[in-house]
């Protein structure tokens, strides 16, 4: 009996293993996918800090009539002032 339990806890600890590392490698696999389906940028501007920011949408590469027939896109989030504060 305790040769049984011993292989059920064995068993579970594999399972547990290979459950962290199919979320590790998949969520990798995932941000490298994301990173290069990016279409461009979007720009968050604070640099008058008495306005809420400003969004400044700027695209990489394709064009758009492609982008149009997109149901989803991803863009990269930059957080950039191009004005400086005095």
């Amino acid at each position: 009996m305790k040769n049984v339990l011993e292989r059920i806890g064995f068993m579970w600890i594999y399972i547990c293993t290979a459950l962290l590392v199919g979320i590790v490698f998949g969520s990798q696999i995932m941000r490298h996918l994301y990173q290069t389906k990016t279409i461009g940028s979007l720009r968050v501007d604070r640099s008058i800090p008495d306005e809420k920011p400003y969004l400044f949408l700027e695209i990489g590469r394709g064009n758009i009539e492609q982008l149009a027939k997109e149901e989803f896109v991803v863009l990269k989030v930059k957080n950039e002032n191009y004005l400086t504060q005095k």
